[in-house]
């Protein structure tokens, strides 16, 4: 965990980048064996389990069973209706505009609810996330992510050091450039 100093005006700050983390999945053959990735040659990269044999078809260890690649979902049909706070908690790794619909729209926000649902990208390295749709700011919006900020915050809290490490350094006597000196508020 980094923690950065900063100062705004005369308050003197310390801030931590809230950052989601990806769940990872173990490399597996057919069987659920682990296997690793090789450098066949320069640029060629294969798969080979733990007697060195080649593997030709990678799969990911999902409730300990090997699966396939993901594909995008195009149809969640598992959902449920939740606060819209629970949405605004995520941090949201993509962020979409969701277009037309404005009767869930307008159910969305006379009740304060959030539709959530399981959203994938495709492939191994694409991902799956929490999906939120939820009207803001007279749209409807569509975040996904896999944290929360109320839990980000409580473990920055439960870690915080007591040291702040600053940095102020100037390379040959150039002075340094300054978000200041780029954006005019």
């Amino acid at each position: 965990m980094v923690w950065y100093s900063l100062k705004v005006g005369d308050n003197v700050l310390r801030i931590k980048k809230l950052e989601a983390t990806k769940p990872k999945f173990d490399n597996v053959d057919e069987k659920g064996n682990d296997i690793k990735k090789v450098c066949k040659q320069k640029g060629i990269w294969g798969w080979v389990d733990n007697e060195g044999n080649e593997v030709s078809q990678r799969y990911k260890l999902i409730n300990g069973k090997p699966m396939g690649s993901l594909t995008r979902t195009k149809e969640a049909e598992k959902y449920k209706e939740v606060e819209s706070s629970e949405a605004f908690d995520l941090i949201p790794d993509m962020t979409f505009f969701v277009e037309g619909n404005k009767a869930l729209f307008n159910k969305l926000e006379a009740e304060n609810k959030a539709l959530k649902f399981v959203y994938t990208t495709s492939g191994f390295e694409g991902g799956f996330y929490l999906g939120y749709i939820v009207a803001e700011k007279g749209d409807l919006l569509m975040y996904c992510g896999n944290a929360f900020k109320s839990k980000e915050i409580q473990e920055a809290k439960n870690e915080q050091t007591t040291k702040a490490k600053s940095k102020v350094k100037t390379t040959n006597g150039i002075e340094r450039a300054k978000a200041d000196d780029l954006i005019t508020l």
